[in-house]
């Protein structure tokens, strides 16, 4: 069963697809030399422009700076697109998934202090919705 967020999310992996494939298509380069310039096969490159795979940050930032266009660039108006409210929660998951990964680095006395600090930071903050 697919959920309105899965498919959210595919529905904003499609549009940054389709930019990429403008941006390619505007320089008038092909799929392959974009994939040699960003050091991917020609295959993921195809997969990202019909918003089958994610790109992450990094691929965005790199195919970004081929093109020499901002990152906004592929987040432009993109709720227009998608609807307000869908592009808050995919804004909001993709922060969830982004805390996840980065605490995952973390060694085990970073993720200790940082798990006190945010549950001393929830605590506080009920303790206020309770004070008003």
């Amino acid at each position: 069963m697919t959920t309105s967020r899965n498919k959210d999310t595919n529905d904003m992996d499609g549009i940054i697809g389709r930019r990429i494939r403008l941006c390619r298509q505007s320089h008038k380069m092909s799929q392959t030399k974009l994939a040699n310039q960003v050091g991917i096969a020609w295959q993921q490159i195809q997969k990202y422009e019909g918003g089958k795979n994610r790109v992450s940050a990094t691929m965005l930032w790199k195919i970004a700076d081929v093109f020499d266009v901002s990152l906004s660039y592929f987040f432009e108006n993109i709720s227009d697109e998608l609807g307000v409210e869908d592009a808050q929660i995919i804004s909001m998951k993709w922060r969830e998934d982004r805390l996840v990964e980065l605490y995952s680095q973390l060694d085990e006395e970073q993720k200790k202090s940082v798990f006190n600090y945010v549950k001393s930071v929830c605590a506080d903050e009920k303790v206020y919705e309770v004070a008003e």
